[in-house]
C-alpha cells in the first residue's frame, strides 16, 4: 500500500472566518483520521480581526462589531461547541442610542435596521435635521432597481433610497455593528438580500418593512409576561469572548500569530498543483 502524502493547509487570516474555518478543519482531521495538517497565519500580535473588545472600570466595550443576528444560529452553535453556551446572552436592554457629534440620540421607535416604519418617532427625533427628514421621505416616491438581479453596495442603495444623512447617522452605525466593515464597499445580495426584495416587491422600502412588520397582538392576561428575546446575540464578556474560546479549542503550534504573508504562488509538482506561502515574521519588518 503507497503511502498517502500529508496535505498540507495554510489558513491566511485568524478573522472570525479563519478562526472558525481553523476549528471545524481541526475537528474534521481528529474525528476522521484524517492525513493532513493546517497552519492559520495572522500577521497581528492577537486572533480576531475586528473583533475587539474593550474591558475599560467594568465596562465591556466593543470597539468593532458588537453582536450577531439571533436567526442565524450558526454562530450560536459554534459558541456552545467551544464551552461558551451559559455566556450568550441577548441584547435586550430596551432603548439603543447613537452617538452623533458628542450627544447621544435615542434611536428613532420602529425603525428597523434605520428604516423608518412609523412616522412620528421619525418626525420628531432630533438625530436628523428637517431636510434628511424630507429627503427620507422621498423612498415613498422613488422607482424600484429596474434589475431585480442587480446588485450594488449597501451604501448605494440606502442613500439611493433614504439619503446621505439617514445612512450616515443611523443606518451606517447600525450595519458597521454588524459586520465591520464599509458599507460602501459591502454587497447588498450578499449581506441583506431581504431588503433588495421588499424594494422589487413594494417599491419603497419605508412601505414595504412596515407592511412586513408583525402586527402587535394583545399578551393572554397571564401572572407573569414572557419578555421579548430581541434580534441579537452577544456574550457577557463580549464578543471577543468568542474569539478565545475558539483559539483554546485549537492546536496551539497550528497558530501563527505576527506572521503575515507576503504571497502566494502556484507550485507544479508531479502528482498535484501545490501552494507555496511565502511568509513574512511581522517582528523582522
Amino acid at each position: 500500500m503507497v503511502n498517502e502524502q500529508k496535505k498540507r493547509v495554510a489558513i491566511i487570516g485568524g478573522g472570525i472566518t479563519g478562526l472558525t474555518v481553523a476549528y471545524y478543519l481541526q475537528k474534521e482531521v481528529m474525528s476522521k483520521g484524517l492525513n493532513l495538517e493546517y497552519q492559520l497565519f495572522e500577521s497581528n500580535q492577537q486572533l480576531g480581526g475586528k473583533i475587539q473588545t474593550d474591558y475599560s472600570n467594568g465596562f465591556v466595550i466593543e470597539r468593532g462589531p458588537d453582536s450577531f443576528l439571533a436567526r442565524k444560529q450558526s454562530a450560536a452553535r459554534l459558541a456552545k461547541e467551544v464551552g461558551l453556551e451559559k455566556e450568550l446572552v441577548y441584547n435586550d436592554s430596551g432603548q439603543s442610542f447613537v452617538l452623533k457629534g458628542d450627544e447621544l440620540y435615542p434611536i428613532p421607535g420602529g425603525a428597523i435596521m434605520g428604516i423608518p416604519t412609523k412616522v412620528a418617532p421619525f418626525a420628531t427625533t432630533k438625530l436628523f435635521t428637517p431636510l434628511g427628514k424630507l429627503r427620507a421621505a422621498g423612498d415613498l416616491f422613488i422607482p424600484k432597481t429596474s434589475s431585480s438581479n442587480e446588485d450594488q453596495s449597501l451604501g448605494q442603495f440606502f442613500r439611493k433610497r433614504l439619503g446621505d444623512e439617514v445612512v450616515e447617522n443611523l443606518i451606517e452605525p447600525l450595519l458597521s455593528g454588524i459586520y465591520a466593515g464599509d458599507i460602501d464597499r459591502l454587497s447588498l445580495l450578499a449581506t441583506f438580500p431581504q431588503f433588495h426584495q421588499v424594494e422589487q416587491k413594494y417599491r419603497s422600502l419605508i412601505l414595504g418593512m412596515s407592511k412586513a412588520m408583525p402586527k402587535p397582538t394583545k399578551p393572554a392576561k397571564t401572572k407573569q409576561t414572557t419578555k421579548s428575546k430581541g434580534m441579537f446575540l452577544s456574550f457577557k464578556g463580549g464578543l471577543q469572548s468568542l474569539v478565545e474560546g475558539i483559539e483554546n479549542h485549537l492546536d496551539e503550534d497550528a497558530v501563527k500569530k505576527e506572521t503575515g504573508i507576503e504571497r502566494v504562488e502556484k507550485v507544479e509538482s508531479n502528482t498535484s498543483l501545490l501552494l507555496r506561502v511565502a511568509m513574512l515574521s511581522c517582528l523582522t519588518m
